[in-house]
């Protein structure tokens, strides 16, 4: 298991992460729109993802976050319910639409024509649901999900005997990238400077020490 790499990216910034709405299956922000552009233009110009499989949660901020990177980097994403939010924190239940016809070129196979109803579970079943997703990846993966999960599954990468839960920090940013090869964390949490467009120049040094671990 600890032989995969895995590039973990947390959602662009939503309208609910901004109070700008109580729907917890909301859009992104026109910010989020310029971080998810980043990230792609980043990834594109500086990895070789070729032999990588592209997976996205159901919920609309990680698909329309996907959509965006997905078109830069020549993947089909593929939606799965194993990746979603953990909703530990809210007391109600809400229906994630199935977004389908507004992202036809997504891999929806796995989701209900209906949609998934989320809400609170017991951790045992959010840690299990995330072993399974890794347990499942491919060699090789972008993975665009919450930021609990993605501190979850980074560390379920990294450790495969974890236990628990680990607690969230805030060391996951929306648009975030964290990278883990081989059990290793490479990266935590990596920020682009979103301010701006994309630069290669900004960049280029520190990718090239990523390459060489």
């Amino acid at each position: 298991m600890i032989s995969k790499e895995i590039i973990v990216i947390r959602h662009a910034r939503s309208n609910h992460n901004i109070r700008k709405t109580d729907d917890l299956d909301g859009e992104i922000s026109d910010f989020g729109v310029r971080q998810a552009i980043n990230v792609g233009d980043y990834l594109s110009s500086e990895f070789d993802l070729k032999d990588y499989s592209f997976f996205t949660s159901p919920f609309l901020r990680c698909v329309q976050t996907a959509d965006i990177i997905s078109k830069k980097t020549n993947h089909t994403p593929i939606v799965d319910e194993k990746i979603k939010e953990s909703l530990n924190h809210y007391n109600a239940k809400v229906l994630i639409k199935n977004h389908k016809e507004k992202f036809p070129n997504f891999v929806w196979d796995s989701i209900n024509e209906k949609g998934i109803e989320c809400g609170p579970e017991f951790n045992e079943h959010f840690l299990n649901r995330m072993f399974n997703f890794y347990h499942d990846l491919p060699q090789k993966s972008i993975v665009v999900t919450h930021g609990l999960p993605a501190i979850l599954l980074i560390n379920i990468a990294s450790n495969p005997m974890i236990k628990n839960i680990p607690v969230w920090d805030y060391s996951i940013d929306n648009c975030s990238i964290s990278v883990v090869k081989k059990g290793r964390i490479v990266w935590h949490g990596r920020n682009l400077y979103n301010e701006f467009d994309y630069n290669k120049e900004l960049y280029y040094s520190d990718i090239h020490d990523l390459h060489k671990k």
